[in-house]
């Protein structure tokens, strides 16, 4: 009935996500089939997640199993896979200190920096962040919480682009950092740089330019002298100059390939 309420009272909804099951408190223990049933006539076009049950990676799932993955406090290695391998919708969930709700005790917050890796990380690996803020008692966002969301979004305004539209890039993950992929771009996301040149490697496309994310700033790609020493056999790398001062940008630095199409 509270679902119910929730489909038929509120406008349209895009998204359903249940909280959760465990041991044998799960699927028709709870009459799923029937609740979801119920929801699919109401509303068609919503998305559920895979918390009633089953298992949403499985060749025989049942019909309450959901549309998308969503692991918690942790980003799968592979992202998330169907049982013949192949990438199925996901999207982890984490909190910004150690709690779900609000804790004045829990001071134990990811900065700018760790959130900006996850949420790269999981566009890298096709998947999407949720990140949970808990408010205190009089509805105010913690102060600690604004300070670092605002650094966050801050490097978003930069460098958004290399999350919105992205996703698995096809290129496993470089010594750099982590890769993302658009219609027209490829996007470096710079975590660890040391030297002149970035080295990348698997790109089939023909690449047209490099820019630096941030500013706009074109980027050589004019090969090192000795690479032709240092080749190898199926590997041909494209380099990329960096400039003096690509280093200093502690919340990671993004370059932009864009390729031909």
């Amino acid at each position: 009935n509270q679902v119910r309420e929730l489909m038929t009272n509120y406008g349209k909804i895009d998204i359903l996500w249940f909280d959760f099951h465990y041991d044998d408190v799960t699927g028709e223990r709870w009459e799923a089939t029937r609740l979801i049933n119920m929801v699919r006539e109401i509303n068609p076009d919503v998305i559920i997640d895979d918390r009633l049950g089953g298992d949403i990676k499985a060749e025989d799932k049942p019909l309450y199993v959901g549309d998308f993955g969503s692991p918690e406090q942790m980003i799968p290695a592979m992202g998330v896979l169907d049982y013949k391998g192949n990438p199925i919708p996901w999207e982890t969930c984490m909190t910004l200190n150690n709690s779900w709700g609000y804790s004045q005790r829990d001071n134990d917050y990811k900065n700018a920096t760790n959130v900006i890796n996850m949420l790269v990380q999981c566009v890298s690996k096709g998947g999407n962040l949720i990140l949970n803020v808990g408010p205190d008692a009089r509805g105010n966002i913690p102060q600690k919480s604004v300070e670092i969301l605002t650094e966050v979004g801050n490097w978003m305004k930069l460098n958004g682009e290399c999350v919105y539209n992205c996703t698995y890039s096809g290129l496993e993950k470089h010594e750099f950092g982590r890769i993302t992929k658009s219609e027209d771009a490829y996007y470096l996301y710079i975590q660890d740089h040391s030297g002149e040149h970035i080295a990348i490697y698997g790109i089939p496309e023909k690449i047209k330019c490099a820019t630096l994310l941030c500013d706009g700033s074109k980027l050589s790609m004019a090969d090192p002298w000795n690479v032709d020493s240092y080749r190898i056999e199926g590997k041909n790398a494209h380099y990329v100059r960096t400039p003096p001062y690509f280093k200093l940008n502690g919340l990671g630095n993004v370059i932009k390939l864009t390729i031909e199409k």
